[in-house]
């Protein structure tokens, strides 16, 4: 597990490491110039490289400088351009402007006249702090970043610590932002690198060591905004006992399928098996019976056509599940509705609501407050919008915050899906981020496959946040296996559960 700090979190970690541990900031900033030049030179010969570096006038900047310096020293061509009013320059800032001229080494005024062929473009403009729109020169400049790199195939754009532009807890574009090939960022990954549009901006992430000390968290003086799982949370996996039985790893009841939507009913009844749980019973539509007995015979199949005969055995299949899964395929019908109705305000077991049941809710967010039974909500972010009552562009921005409302006022969890996963509890200020997963996954039945995994691992007794979050990380890792196998463009939600196999076992 590896935790993330918002901008005001890296802050005070920077400043105790200056103030209580005595590292001055001009030796951290060497560091964070050593770290962001060790990556460039593994990409290009340093004799090769023909670089500038577009400095702001903050400590950002002065890694920027700092970079170039090195850079120069290494051999390769270097012109740093400044962006900014010199007056506004911290500290050490001058300090590097300094030592850079004292070097012999070109620093010059941006003023949008480069035309010197280059193939490393530094961006060193903002840092972590800022929190309003790029405007002006600065808007200039970036642009002439974008157009550079669009126009000219061979240039590799780096970003110092984030790509300026990007809001640091949100990952909001700040009216433009620059467009890099990698970030390199220090000590801490920061959510605005993985959430929503900055993936599009941030390229590799790459987070170095620069020996910030981590005395105030583990202290317990700041409190990480975020964490992810990398490979070693594979070990959460529920432990099988091996004289376990069906009954062992518990009953899952997938409530799914409407008339000729037999597929969804099909992809999560197959993910929750692929993840463990020992019994999978299908409750749907009698159109799909054939389709599902054919794709998923391991099922115990319940099939209902009018509404009276499927509230007489929805109630007995509920009363016979450990875990129920809510709403893949389910359609917006009446019918719909009273299985929504009815599983909401009588089922006690875990329910996983995904989908069509999601949309019913929002109409119907009473039988979502009148809940009996613990919820994890799946939305994405259409449908955290209309849980919400917000406009899907207001979401996007303020998704975290979004999701902590949902689930304080109906005391669930929430999966907001999208590029970055979040999965928030409101006894937690901590939320997780998932950085698992790739571009091939947004496909249709990706969402129902989810569902599966994270009621699979319901079923043998995972806590409802840790299956959450576990179930994310999990559904991810088989997509990227997939896309190793088929490529982004081809790959299907089937292909998802098919790779499951090679991240359990």
């Amino acid at each position: 597990m590896k935790e993330l700090l918002n901008s005001i979190q890296m802050k005070a970690c920077d400043k105790y490491t200056i103030e209580n541990i005595g590292i001055p900031s001009m030796v951290l900033m060497e560091r964070a110039a050593l770290s962001v030049v060790q990556e460039i030179v593994n990409d290009y010969l340093a004799e090769e490289i023909s670089a500038v570096i577009f400095a702001g006038t903050g400590n950002n900047g002065g890694d920027g400088i700092a970079i170039g310096r090195i850079l120069k020293e290494k051999g390769a061509q270097v012109q740093i351009v400044v962006v900014g009013d010199l007056q506004k320059c911290s500290l050490e800032m001058k300090q590097q402007m300094t030592i850079a001229e004292n070097m012999g080494i070109s620093v010059k005024m941006y003023d949008n006249s480069l035309k010197k062929e280059y193939n490393v473009i530094i961006d060193a403009l903002f840092g972590i702090g800022l929190s309003r729109e790029v405007q002006g020169i600065f808007q200039s400049a970036i642009q002439w970043i974008n157009q550079k790199k669009a126009s000219e195939k061979k240039i590799s754009v780096y970003a110092v610590d984030i790509p300026s532009g990007i809001h640091t807890d949100s990952g909001e574009v700040l009216g433009c932002a620059v467009q890099a090939d990698k970030t390199i960022t220090f000590q801490y990954g920061k959510p605005g690198l993985y959430i929503g549009n900055a993936k599009e901006y941030a390229g590799e992430v790459i987070v170095k060591n620069i020996g910030i000390s981590p005395q105030p968290i583990e202290q317990g003086e700041i409190q990480p905004v975020a964490f992810c799982y990398g490979p070693e949370d594979i070990k959460k996996l529920p432990h099988r006992i091996e004289n376990g039985h069906k009954g062992t790893f518990g009953k899952v009841l997938i409530i799914a399928g409407a008339k000729n939507m037999a597929g969804a009913a099909v992809f999560s009844a197959e993910s929750a098996y692929r993840t463990g749980c020992g019994l999978v019973e299908v409750f749907t539509a009698e159109d799909n019976r054939v389709i599902v007995q054919g794709q998923i015979p391991e099922a115990v199949l319940t099939t209902y056509e009018t509404i009276a005969d499927s509230m007489e055995k929805l109630k007995c299949s509920i009363g016979k599940a450990d875990v129920i899964v809510l709403g893949p395929g389910l359609s917006m019908s009446d019918q719909a509705e009273k299985l929504v109705e009815y599983t909401m305000k009588n089922a006690t077991q875990p329910c996983v609501v995904d989908a069509d049941a999601i949309n019913i809710l929002a109409k119907h967010p009473e039988w979502l407050s009148s809940k009996t039974a613990p919820c994890i909500l799946t939305p994405h972010m259409k449908e955290l919008a209309r849980l919400s009552k917000k406009e899907i562009s207001e979401v996007k921005i303020t998704r975290v915050i979004t999701s902590y409302e949902i689930a304080e006022y109906y005391n669930c969890i929430v999966v907001a899906k999208d590029a970055g996963t979040v999965v928030v509890e409101k006894q937690k200020a901590k939320y997780y981020l998932n950085l698992s997963g790739c571009s091939g996954m947004a496909t249709g039945g990706s969402g129902d496959v989810l569902t599966g995994i994270i009621a699979g691992l319901l079923a043998q007794n995972m806590s409802l946040y840790e299956a959450a979050c576990l179930g994310v990380y999990i559904h991810g890792l088989a997509g990227e296996e997939a896309q190793k196998e088929l490529g982004g463009y081809s790959m299907t939600a089937r292909d998802v559960i098919r790779n499951l196999h090679n991240i359990i076992r």
